[in-house]
């Protein structure tokens, strides 16, 4: 497969990469073998599920310690809440929660 400048970066497989896999994936004939390959790859099931293992983080730590979100995690989930909150009244109504869990795996 070819292989072209800025399809990889320091996280991985770029949008240019994968692009460029499906392109080469499809004009091989191979596009359904590469599609669970990439899928696999990435931690989906049969189902199109991640895997727990690729959803909950690997933490370490005892009964008596706790864990903190770093001031960006904070500073996302306060910009997922204002997105979801369509009527900015500061509360998530059933109707906004639905769309916000809406890509939420089920548990």
């Amino acid at each position: 497969m070819q292989q072209l400048p800025g399809c990889y970066n320091d996280s991985g497989l770029t949008l240019k990469g994968f692009l460029n896999i499906n392109e080469t994936a499809l004009k091989e004939g191979t596009y359904e073998n590469m599609i669970w390959l990439l899928l696999r790859r990435y931690g989906y099931n049969n189902e199109f599920r991640l895997d727990d293992d690729w959803l909950l983080p690997p933490i370490a730590r005892t009964p008596d310690q706790s864990v903190e979100l770093t001031s960006e995690a904070i500073e996302f989930l306060k910009g997922v809440f204002i997105y979801f909150d369509m009527d900015g009244d500061g509360n998530l109504d059933e109707n906004e929660l639905d769309l916000l869990f809406d890509t939420a795996p089920e548990r």
